[in-house]
């Protein structure tokens, strides 16, 4: 099997954000069946597992000890159970661990201490100035400031980042509901906001791109230290 790569893991953190805006789920709709075909092309699903899912391995105080193999274990399980028990794995999904156990190991393959290892950052606790990032729709760009700082809200364990968009609005995007892709050098929002990458948040509260007629012009944009230290 080939190794997994970024894309795959950035698909992999858009699909449990996207199942997540859409609970609960009835039938198969497309997210369900795209992670289902996912999974095992991360390596995350083992023929050598087949025992029953354990409940204590999918509940929230465990899912983030876990290390690769549990993890691997626990979602070969799910799926297998699910061929004996008619909608067992959108059950779980519907209850948020199968979600769970995939962020673990997004974690445990692509962060370090909930920071993407393939992102450095300096001395001063700050990244490089100028990055690209790309809103959820792709509708949006921004520029990395520079600013990085644990998330405020509650019960996130992100990391929030200052961006300035292409809108003229400096807003912080958290980790939490972002994708660093090491060879683009952009930051993708996976979740969450629009521009925010927020995924704790409440919704109606998140803030929403400008309408473009009130975007500033290139020009003007340029002169933001962001903007003309990436271009």
């Amino acid at each position: 099997m080939t190794a997994p790569t970024h894309a795959h893991w950035e698909q992999l953190r858009r699909l449990t954000h996207a199942i997540d805006a859409r609970l609960p789920l009835t039938g198969a709709p497309p997210e369900l069946v795209a992670l289902r075909h996912l999974l095992p092309s991360l390596g995350l699903v083992s023929r050598e597992f087949a025992t029953d899912p354990r409940d204590q391995t999918l509940r929230d105080r465990t899912v983030g000890t876990l290390d690769p193999t549990e993890v691997r274990k626990a979602l070969t399980r799910v799926l297998q159970h699910d061929q004996f028990i008619a909608g067992k794995f959108r059950s779980l999904v519907n209850s948020g661990a199968v979600q769970r156990l995939c962020r673990r190991a997004y974690a445990l393959a692509v962060l370090d201490d909930d920071w993407p290892s393939a992102l450095a950052v300096g001395d001063d606790g700050r990244i490089p100035v100028g990055m690209v990032v790309r809103s959820l729709n792709r509708a949006v760009e921004g520029r990395t400031t520079g600013g990085r700082r644990r998330c405020p809200a509650a019960q996130c364990t992100g990391w929030d980042v200052s961006v300035a968009w292409e809108s003229g609005q400096d807003t912080r995007i958290c980790s939490e509901g972002w994708h660093f892709d090491p060879e683009s050098r952009e930051l993708r929002i996976v979740g969450g906001g629009e521009i925010t990458a927020r995924v704790v948040a409440d919704p109606s509260q998140d803030v929403q791109p400008l309408p473009r007629a009130k975007w500033p012009s290139r020009e003007v944009l340029l002169t933001h230290p962001a903007w003309w230290s990436g271009g």
